[in-house]
This record gives structure tokens, sequence and C-alpha cells, in this order.
């Protein structure tokens, strides 16, 4: 993708007008973060997977899963 030229980021700094404009016009909106589940790039790159509160290392799931972080 990047070859292509296809992965290209603008930021938008003014969400303000944004969101105005969609209550103006009674648009529910909703945000969500999207966490993806990849053991193997998070152990492989721990620093880009979720990592526990208390610094001790990568957070995993009940089935041992490590998560990529969405903050990424």
């Amino acid at each position: 993708m990047n070859d292509l030229g296809a992965n290209w980021y603008v930021p938008w700094t003014d969400y303000q007008v944004l969101m105005d404009y969609l209550e103006a016009n009674d648009v529910y909106t909703i945000a969500r973060i999207v966490a993806f589940k990849d053991p193997y790039f998070a152990q492989s790159n721990p620093d880009h997977a979720i990592q526990l509160s208390d610094g001790s290392g990568v957070y995993k799931d009940r089935s041992g899963f490590s998560w990529v972080n969405p903050f990424d």
C-alpha cells in the first residue's frame, strides 16, 4: 500500500466544527477505539503492545494473548 501512496494521513484539527454540524442535523455520534489481538506482533514488538499499568510488561487477556496498542 505504501508503494502506491494509498497509505497517507491528513490530520484533522477542527473536530468541533464537525461535531456542531452533526448535532445541528440530529446525528447521533459515537466513538470507539479499536484494538487488535495479535500475539505474534506484540511478542516481537512489545513496545507496540498494550502495557500493564504498573509497568511490569505486556498485557495478556484470559487466553494469554497480547493485544496491539491502539494508540500506536
